[in-house]
């Protein structure tokens, strides 16, 4: 990632400001300089803000860094350029932050937005992002660090610069795995781990199961009391070939039970049978009695029913002989009718024929109405031009009238615009007045705020100062304490080291050979040795060796804690001092600003002794009312200046009216003597009639016309249609006399034919006794059924007591209730031991089932214990625990960092002169965080190695630096790593020597030639003459800063 361009609006101090990296394109280390508080540090607070939506302290929130010189209606904006992999991204961000509305007064809140652009190197736009989460995303892929270790690697703020070096193994293992790409090692960890709780829930629910398996199953003798689950397997073998015994013979028990009640079935339906056999039979001889008692009654049915069907043989005649009398009849009818009509249309005809003379009178008027129609058609052309010129004149009339009071009405309004517009002219000419004061007040509320502003940061300053001596005393009370417990665990160390010795030489006296020189003095003999020592097992002297371990790692602790917090007072010592100086800073600027504030005021207002006695709440009083007053102006000059722009335009679009309307008289009055002309050459031609008149006429003699000649159309028809009705009615009568003579031929052979068959017939003597006859023929079907029926049931009543006698033979009627009970008893006993024999049976096979899940069940979490083991034994490796609380994940980075390392110790050794060396520390810490990646410095002039917690300001300023550099050219190294091109340093040059600076210098000097750009904000005077490329950064003295740049001094 290298920076191209930044830009600033209304952040910070800065209104619209861009630092513009291309233009330090000449040397790679470049200068950030300027007064305390004139926005250095707020260069990478935008620089961090824009890539990871916070500062560079992550102190501040980004709508906390809106200007406090923003207009009300200008946005917070920061964009930053930078390039990476032959790409330039473009990022930008604005704060959630208050801004006037658009249209209206008041304010809206306008939510936070950002924006990723991704172009080419021709800057052509690829891609972009608007979504926040989208923008974050891809940054962090890009660079793969998040803010906190951006300010650790590549942006260094004040008082953090050494945060990387001293951080915890967990801190730099964040910060490395995102740097090496060693995620996957933590993915399989947390894998692992997800595996081992999904394993283990597994098992838990196995568990769960084999104890609900025991809940279910019944047992038919007394439980087994608790064991394990393969003996538990075994017990239910057993107890389920006892139940099995049970239900065998249970089902034998059953057999016979039901062969009992089978047989009992069989003697109860078989007596059932006989008894609903004579029970039958007597029914039967019932029926069979009651059929002989109808047996007279049928045989006059049979007769009766024979007369019937002769009678319905004979009915085709008579119906024919009716049928042949109603039809004679409806003809003597239709020809009565016929004759009727004949008569009245003949009477008809005579009356046409005597209406002849009136139809040609009517053809004589037809004559003379058409030729007067004739006229009327050449007369209405010449009429309605006629009057539609005196139309026309009426409206020419009606215009001009309108026209004439149009131009009076223009006349008056011009007038009334005059007036009303110089009024207008007036107030818009204050304008320019207004403007000038507008501006001064503007002036003066800036520097009010710029005081006000100061007042706050001298104030924040002086309890700044208070909070860091009020941390400094509790940092010099703990250094008290940590300072008499390191004196008191080296005496104790020493009690303890004294007790050891004696332990270890009681040990090797009693090994002594006599003669063999002493393992401690080298001596023979020992004159004065003592008779006696005292003796120490084996135990104590391995727990003294424990105590004298754990005192000797403790005393190492409080040790390094010691120089931690001596580094600690350091640097508050450091802090103060700097936070004093720019309290004096603020002040100065503060009474300089106070004094310009006074001089805007007494010079553009007249305030009144109360005002000046009150001082800045005076000032802040009026400008408020001067601010409104202003405000109302504006709105009055706004206001007239829209007014008299409205006021011209009216005034040009009535001058146009104006002249269209005199222009449009004169047009009217020429067309208006032209149509009176026309209307005098027709007024002779018109004297039969104006043009609706003739119209008129001209339709009453179509109608007229019209009727008439209708009139002698429907003469012509009528007559027409009387001689064919005529000729028809004669031929429809003469038809109809000759069906009368057919049909009374026919109807006398038809009754010669029925009185012969009446004679002949054995059943009846004349023809009433036959139409009774065809009265009854309707209930014949229904005499058929009943003989028919009756003579079906008595051969089927014979055939079945036939049957049944045969059946019953000499059998007795037996008591059937008696053996019903029997069968019942028997059926009740074989159900119940049914019902018993399905219980236990089931029973056998639920428990067999319970068997066989709890035996899969046991099979199934023995092989999960199986997997556990091995996923515990895998997890455990791979996450570190073990004897060198190391995981994998660790082990992969402790090999990238002794990379760093060593590269970083050729940097350091020249920056050091060879005095201090980086180590990685092998040494087990008591906890995970603390283990493998630790820093230890070897200290050449020490001949010892101690932590990097215990080296000074200082020192740690050029050990971090060396760190930082390296770790960024070991990356760019690493296949898949990022690349860091750019290193930005805020302070710290402040705490280093004369000597050290010389180092650090020419260090940096080493690594402007490696082509990577530095960045370093200080305040120290030798970089300012050593580093010739500058990016000035210049306090106007109100607050407000601007950029500048140095580059060939």
């Amino acid at each position: 990632m290298k920076p191209r361009q930044l830009t600033l609006k209304n952040f910070g101090p800065f209104i619209d400001e861009t630092l513009d990296f291309s233009r330090l394109s000449e040397s790679s280390l470049f200068l950030i300089s300027g007064k305390t508080g004139s926005g250095k540090t707020t260069l990478f607070d935008g620089m961090t803000y824009a890539l990871f939506g916070e500062t560079s302290g992550r102190l501040r929130l980004g709508k906390d860094m809106r200007s406090s010189f923003a207009a009300p209606s200008e946005e917070t904006s920061v964009s930053f350029l930078f390039e990476h992999q032959e790409l330039f991204y473009l990022v930008e961000r604005k704060p959630e932050q208050i801004l006037a509305k658009k249209k209206g007064e008041g304010v809206r809140t306008q939510t936070a937005k950002v924006s990723l652009t991704i172009m080419d190197t021709s800057e052509k736009e690829l891609k972009q992002y608007t979504k926040r989460g989208e923008v974050d995303q891809t940054i962090k892929e890009l660079l793969h660090l998040d803010a906190k270790q951006f300010s650790q690697i590549v942006l260094l703020p004040q008082g953090e610069f050494r945060n990387f070096l001293i951080a915890n193994s967990n801190e730099k293992e964040a910060v490395l795995r995102n740097l090496f790409g060693t995620q996957l090692y933590q993915n399989m960890n947390e894998w692992l781990k997800q595996q081992l709780k999904e394993q283990q829930k597994s098992l838990d629910h196995l568990v769960l199961e084999t104890s609900h398996l025991q809940q279910q199953f019944v047992w038919q003798n007394e439980p087994v009391s608790t064991v394990s689950t393969q003996e538990l397997i075994l017990a239910w073998e057993t107890e389920l070939e006892q139940q099995r015994a049970t239900v065998e013979e249970k089902d034998q028990q059953f057999a016979t039970l039901k062969k009992q009640q089978e047989e009992a079935e069989e003697l109860y339906y078989q007596s059932k049978e006989r008894a609903d056999a004579y029970k039958r039979l007597a029914e039967i001889e019932e029926k069979q009695q009651r059929n002989e008692e109808r047996k007279q009654e049928i045989a006059q049915l049979k007769e009766k029913e024979q007369a019937l069907r002769w009678a319905e043989k004979q009915s085709i005649l008579v119906e024919k002989q009716q049928d042949v009398q109603q039809h004679l009849q409806k003809i003597m009818s239709q020809k009565e009718q016929l004759l009727h009509l004949q008569k009245e249309k003949e009477e008809d005809f005579s009356k046409w024929t005597n209406q002849k003379e009136e139809s040609e009178q009517l053809v004589q008027q037809v004559k003379e109405k058409k030729e007067r129609a004739q006229k009327i058609q050449f007369l209405l052309p010449i009429a309605k031009e006629y009057d539609d010129l005196t139309q026309l004149k009426q409206e020419k009339d009606q215009q001009l009238t309108s026209l004439n009071e149009k131009k009076q009405a223009i006349e008056a309004s011009k007038a009334a615009y005059g007036k009303k517009y110089q009024k207008l002219e007036a107030i818009i000419k204050e304008k320019t007045n207004w403007q000038e004061k507008k501006l001064s007040l503007f002036e003066t509320e800036q520097m009010v705020k710029q005081t006000q502003q100061l007042e706050e940061s001298c104030e924040e300053q002086r309890v700044t100062e208070t909070q860091l001596l009020e941390e400094q005393q509790v940092v010099k009370e703990k250094l008290h304490l940590t300072t008499e417990h390191v004196q008191q665990s080296s005496e104790e160390l020493v009690e303890i080291k004294s007790e050891w010795a004696k332990m270890q030489i009681a040990r090797l006296s009693l090994l002594l050979v006599p003669g063999a020189p002493c393992p401690v003095c080298g001596a023979t003999e020992h004159p004065s040795e003592g008779t006696t020592h005292q003796i120490y097992s084996s135990e104590t002297i391995k727990e003294n060796e424990e105590a004298l371990t754990l005192a000797e790692d403790q005393l190492a602790q409080e040790q390094q804690l010691l120089q931690h917090m001596q580094a600690q007072s350091q640097q508050l010592e450091t802090r103060i001092l700097e936070n004093q100086q720019g309290q004096k800073e603020v002040q100065r600027q503060l009474e300089e600003q106070t004094q310009l504030l006074e001089q805007q005021i007494q010079a553009n207002y007249s305030l009144s002794l109360e005002v000046q006695q009150n001082g800045k709440e005076g000032y802040s009083e009026i400008l408020q009312q001067l601010k409104k007053a202003h405000e109302e102006q504006d709105i009055n000059i706004q206001q007239a200046e829209e007014e008299a722009l409205e006021l011209e335009r009216a005034r040009l679009q009535i001058m146009e009216e104006q002249t269209e309307v005199e222009h449009s008289l004169a047009v009217k009055t020429n067309e208006l003597g032209e149509i009176e002309g026309q209307r005098q050459s027709l007024a002779k031609q018109t004297e039969e009639g104006s043009y609706q008149q003739l119209t008129q006429e001209s339709e009453r003699l179509k109608e007229s016309i019209q009727q008439l000649e209708n009139n002698l159309m429907s003469y012509e028809q009528e007559g027409q249609m009387l001689r064919e009705t005529l000729l028809k009615l004669n031929e429809q009568v003469q038809g109809l006399e000759e069906q009368i003579t057919n049909q009374i031929d026919e109807e006398m052979n038809v009754r010669a034919s029925l009185e012969k068959r009446i004679i002949d017939s054995p059943f009846i003597d004349e023809e009433s006794e036959l139409l009774a006859l065809f009265e009854e023929v309707e209930v014949l079907e229904t005499i058929q059924q009943t003989i028919h029926q009756y003579e079906e049931e008595q051969a089927v009543l014979k055939s079945q007591h036939q049957t049944i006698s045969q059946q019953i033979g000499e059998k007795d009627l037996p008591e059937l209730s008696v053996i019903q009970l029997e069968w019942e008893e028997k059926k009740q006993q074989m159900l119940e031991s049914q019902k018993r024999v399905v219980q236990a049976q089931e029973q056998w096979q639920r428990n067999e089932e319970y068997r066989q899940q709890l035996a899969a069940l046991y099979e199934k979490s023995q092989k999960q214990l199986d997997e556990i083991s091995l996923f515990q034994q895998l997890a455990q490796t791979i996450n570190g625990e073990n004897a060198f609380k190391t995981s994998l994940e660790r082990y992969v980075l402790q090999a990238y960092l002794e990379e760093v390392l060593l590269v970083a110790n050729l940097r350091l050794g020249r920056l050091t002169r060879n005095r201090y060396q980086f180590e990685l520390s092998d040494g087990v810490g008591s906890y995970r965080s603390k283990t493998g990646l630790e820093i230890n410095v070897y200290d050449d002039n020490a001949g010892a190695t101690r932590s990097a917690h215990t080296l000074s300001g200082g020192e740690s300023f050029i050990a971090a630096l060396a760190l930082a550099l390296s770790l960024a050219e070991v990356i760019q190294s690493q296949a898949g790593g990022v690349t860091i091109e750019a290193l930005f340093i805020d302070e710290g040059f402040g705490s280093l020597d004369e000597e050290s600076l010389e180092m650090a210098m020419e260090a940096l000097e080493t690594i402007e030639n490696e082509g990577r750009m530095i960045g370093i904000i200080s305040h120290v005077r030798e970089l300012k003459s050593r580093i010739l490329q500058q990016v000035l950064v210049k306090s106007t003295g109100t607050g407000q800063s601007t950029i500048d740049y140095q580059l060939n001094d």
